[in-house]
């Protein structure tokens, strides 16, 4: 296959030179640019049917049109504190934005100017910040965006902005901007520094001035005509990509590429110096000796970078454009790299000229730990067991989640770190919640259970502030308050209160007018009955007078059976005094009438004491009618009660009358008259008791109306110490202005989404603040199903939130990959080798160098660089690149080794011999492997900083360490178990009887 394959590159090489040229050029021509895709399109890290996801396609519902997708947050800062020019010069600038939406890209400003009822949210405590928020109609990740953002900072040019103050842009957008930007420059700081690496290294490893350059000139077609394709994927057919995508391009290419070509050309330059006819037929050799290892080496990477479209998480997946790449690359270096290699022959490696009898020196290094490790390969196991275990063990997967310390040195978060000194970290970033149920929120009972929700959530520990429609400032709604409600009834009681105290005044002093109406009588009696013994002519119309006081007895009695009714109503005892009132002024002027048609009598003593005993009874029956006025006015109910009265004191009125008709029977019936009055007295007894009952009671019910009074008081202190309770009358939602607002804010149109924000005081990206998520939405969850609208489903969002789901997803997708990775790769090793046992020590050789490596990577980064963990996407890659690009060195071992057993080797001297010629060629690729990665270190971004130093430090343990002593030790051990299970006779290093005699090695050193 070899030579035909030779033959086919030497014959057609300028055709296919050519076509490659013409490819890579029409790509670079007609598709688009993987830079400028990169920036306009980002894969979403999570799959659509994450909670996260579900709560930002349901947040959209709610005020559709007038929310934006993305958000910033424009700052404006003075140390020393905002002066009045500072804050003059911001809120213009705010307005100016405000008034042309259109023209600045924006849909909505918000901040202290038109939000006056909430202005701490947007002015500092200390006063030396005032923040705004401008809202986006295009998600962070976009074109519109990126030119938004940069129009509103050309409104704040630095030239204008008041001395000693600073403008800051920072929030989702500005970061994500950020981040682009700085991952866009790095991308070209890492190309640059990774083709200089990779050439003097080249030039170090072949000392030719055309290998490198063959080498250079086909990874970079591969490079250019793979982004273009990968551009192009991306651009018309949804393929995921992320700024990981380009930067692992570039280092998977130049690093692998390089070592496919590396391989490639070291072997050229050895058969070049063994007897062959031509350079054809050195290149026949060539690609018949490495093409099966160059192909395995390259399917490996391709398939582990492919396994990653499997992957649910975004990131992971974006890396799948570097498949791609391989491919198009392995299709290049075994193409375009021979079609090289036959036009320039042996003139490749000039200014030296290999030629047959020429010898390339063995790799001294590889050639020592291969003789010790074959020679005690126990205790070299032991040994490395020993020193490394330790070492994987420091690696605890402790981890930070925080973008932001991707890009520590990013304008927006240095204004990220202003604006969270001086707010709070949650401020910046806040956390959303998002309520979905079959109910309407834009009902009393809907706006009820938003607010059961925004309690419970702002009673956690760890939870600043929540905004939601019945508490938008971060504060329910004071006069929908159950506290506020309580705090009005119980101003209401305390009225109540003073006028039952006023009607118990008026009774007391009606009782006592009572008494001294009864101390009259009493001398009325008396003088009646001296009336009765010295003017006997008058008993007869006495005796019709006492019948009528008769009568007014029993209408007392009948007073005292109403009063004992007073509880029930005061407004009749009222009306009843007044007529009592008038009854006693009709016996009056009765009386007075008689003194006028019987004047003989007005001298008479006993007559004047009459007299001067109903004016008495006048004056006691007219203070007993204000008494009962002042209690009428205290309660209309007791009013109405004393409408029992008015009848009996009508009935008064008529005894009276019958009086005055038997006036002239005075004399005969002044002893009626006294008895009468006798019985009437000892009817206001009764009455007296009944005023003295009736005042107790209204004492009692006072105390308590002012009970309940003091508990209302102290239940609307709730609104400061608990929960204040929240009612809300159906008829406010059609005519609360306000309210009205806040619901359309928070809840959506159609009232069956609402959302809460949630300020935590937790850095946003913090363990911690995921953590405290997951307990809020429990709570939130709880609270729903307590709530009037007894359940529902609650969405968490916003960036804690999203972080959460990444490390949850990521963990999950790390788990699943990194055993597909590892079976695909396992199978690739068997298929090649042809061997079960030897892929076992190879992964696990893999897999020891992964831990230690990340043992070390942690250590350095959180005790050397003080940085609070490894950025969470790093042990993923590490090991993807570890494995994918570390099996390849095992490769290029393995099939050497493999390929001297078949020379009649014994299995140490096959790998004493496979080391002695492949160590240079190992680890010149993994130097330049270290190299491409190593350029990451310059990206600025910290997350690729710490790969490039976990491959550069795995690298070169796996080069030195693990495939120096594990794996030719663990071959030994084996033996002739390599090949199991394809059985194979060997003789053994030793000289073990009955084999095979073995082939001498090339070298001597063997």
């Amino acid at each position: 296959m070899g030579s035909h394959y030779a033959r086919f590159i030497v014959r057609f090489r300028w055709l296919i030179l050519a076509f490659w040229l013409a490819v890579t050029a029409a790509g670079l021509l007609f598709l688009p640019s993987l830079s400028s895709v990169v920036l306009q399109k980002q894969t979403n890290y999570l799959p659509s049917s994450s909670p996260v996801m579900e709560a930002s396609q349901l947040a959209d519902r709610v005020n559709p049109g007038k929310s934006g997708h993305s958000s910033a947050v424009i700052a404006i800062h003075h140390s020393g504190g905002l002066t009045p020019a500072d804050k003059a010069y911001f809120t213009a600038r705010m307005n100016r934005l405000s008034n042309s939406l259109g023209n600045y890209g924006i849909v909505r400003v918000v901040d202290a100017a038109n939000t006056p009822y909430d202005r701490s949210s947007f002015i500092s405590k200390d006063e030396t910040t005032e923040i705004a928020v401008v809202d986006f109609p295009h998600g962070d990740v976009s074109t519109q965006t990126d030119t938004a953002l940069a129009n509103i900072k050309e409104a704040f040019p630095k030239a204008e902005v008041p001395s000693g103050a600073q403008i800051y842009f920072t929030g989702d957008v500005p970061i994500q901007y950020d981040d682009a930007t700085i991952s866009q420059q790095g991308v070209e700081k890492t190309a640059g520094v990774t083709v200089a690496l990779v050439l003097i290294i080249l030039l170090i490893v072949f000392r030719s001035l055309l290998a490198p350059l063959v080498t250079l000139l086909t990874i970079g077609v591969s490079f250019l005509l793979s982004s273009s394709i990968v551009a192009w994927l991306v651009q018309y057919h949804s393929f995921p990509v992320s700024s990981f995508t380009q930067t692992f391009l570039i280092a998977i290419l130049f690093g692998a590429g390089t070592d496919y070509s590396i391989i490639l050309l070291n072997r050229f330059r050895e058969e070049l110096t063994n007897d062959h006819e031509t350079a054809a037929d050195a290149l026949a050799v060539t690609l018949q000796s490495v093409f099966r290892t160059v192909l395995f080496s390259a399917l490996t990477v391709l398939v582990s970078f492919s396994v990653l479209g499997l992957a649910k998480f975004g990131l992971y997946r974006s890396a799948v454009g570097v498949s791609v790449g391989v491919f198009i690359a392995l299709l290049a270096i075994l193409s375009f790299t021979p079609a090289l290699m036959s036009v320039f022959g042996r003139s490749l490696f000039w200014p030296r000229r290999p030629m047959p009898g020429s010898t390339h020196p063995p790799s001294r290094i590889w050639g020592a730990t291969g003789r010790l490790s074959t020679r005690r390969p126990w205790w070299v196991i032991l040994v490395l067991i020993v020193v490394l275990a330790p070492i994987a063990s420091l690696f605890t997967d402790h981890r930070t989640f925080n973008p932001m310390n991707d890009i520590p040195n990013a304008p927006s978060v240095k204004g990220f770190h202003v604006v969270a000194k001086a707010f709070g970290p949650g401020h910046v970033l806040p956390t959303t919640f998002v309520l979905r149920t079959n109910q309407d929120f834009r009902t009393p009972k809907g706006l009820a259970s938003i607010q059961a929700v925004s309690s419970a959530l702002s009673a956690q520990p760890g939870v600043t502030s929540v905004s939601s429609a019945t508490q938008p400032t971060g504060k329910p709604i004071r006069e929908f308050t159950l506290a506020h409600q309580n705090q009005l009834a119980a101003n209401g009681l305390d009225k109540v209160a003073k006028g039952l105290h006023k009607l118990s005044s008026g009774l007391s002093s009606a009782d006592r007018n009572i008494a001294r109406g009864d101390s009259g009588l009493h001398q009325l009696s008396a003088g009646s009955q001296q009336v009765a013994t010295g003017a006997t002519a008058l008993s007869g119309g006495l005796e019709k007078a006492a019948a009528g006081a008769s009568q007014l007895a029993n209408g007392g009695q009948h007073l005292a059976a109403s009063t004992r009714r007073l509880a029930s109503g005061a407004k009749s005892t009222a009306a009843g005094s007044s007529q009592v009132a008038t009854a006693t002024q009709a016996l009056a002027n009765a009386i007075a009438e008689w003194s006028a048609t019987h004047p003989g009598d007005v001298g008479n003593p006993t007559w004047q004491q009459i007299e001067k005993l109903a004016a008495v009874a006048k004056q006691g029956s007219t203070e007993v009618a204000s008494g009962l006025a002042s209690l009428s006015n205290g309660t209309n109910q007791l009013a109405d009660g004393t409408e029992a009265l008015a009848g009996n004191a009508s009935a008064l009125a008529g005894g009276l009358r019958q009086l005055h008709s038997g006036a002239n029977h005075l004399t005969t019936g002044t002893q009626q008259v006294a008895l009468g009055i006798r019985q009437f007295t000892r009817g206001l007894t009764p009455l007296s008791s009944g005023f003295r009952s009736a005042d107790t009671g209204l004492a009692q019910l006072d105390s308590g109306v002012t009970q309940i009074s003091t508990e209302l008081h102290n239940s609307s202190h709730a609104a400061i110490d608990g929960n204040p309770g929240f009612y809300l009358p159906a008829s406010t939602l059609e005519h609360n202005v306000s309210l009205k607002k806040a619901m359309n804010a928070y809840i959506s149109p159609g009232g069956h989404v609402a959302t809460l924000t949630v300020t935590l005081n937790d850095d946003p990206y913090s363990l911690q603040a995921m953590s405290r998520v997951e307990a809020l939405q429990r709570v939130a969850e709880t609270a729903l199903t307590d709530s009037p609208m007894h359940g529902g489903e609650v969405y968490p969002g916003g960036p804690t939130a999203v972080q959460n789901a990444l490390n949850k997803v990521s963990t999950a997708d790390f788990n699943r990959t990194v055993l597909l990775i590892s079976s695909c790769v396992f199978l690739l090793l068997i298929l090649m080798l042809r061997s079960i046992i030897a892929p076992i020590y190879i992964m696990a050789s893999l897999i020891g160098t992964y831990l230690v490596t990340m043992g070390i990577v942690q250590v350095l980064t959180i005790h050397v660089l003080h940085q609070p963990g490894l950025s969470w996407p790093v042990p993923f890659f590490v090991f993807l690149l570890l494995v994918a690009l570390g099996v390849d060195y095992s490769m290029f071992l393995m099939s050497r080794f493999d390929e001297e057993l078949h020379h009649g080797l014994t299995t140490r001297q096959a790998m004493r011999e496979a080391m002695l010629r492949m160590g240079g060629v190992v680890f010149s690729a993994a130097i330049i492997m270290a190299g491409t990665f190593g350029s990451l270190t310059v990206a600025g971004v910290t997350s690729l900083e710490e790969i490039g130093i976990a491959i550069v430090i795995g690298l070169l343990i796996y080069a030195t360490v693990l495939l120096g002593f594990f794996v030719p030790a663990a071959a030994s051990v084996i033996g002739a178990g390599h090949f199991w299970p394809f059985a194979r006779r060997e003789t053994d290093s030793d000289g073990d009887p009955g084999a095979e005699t073995p082939r001498k090695p090339i070298h001597s050193q063997t």
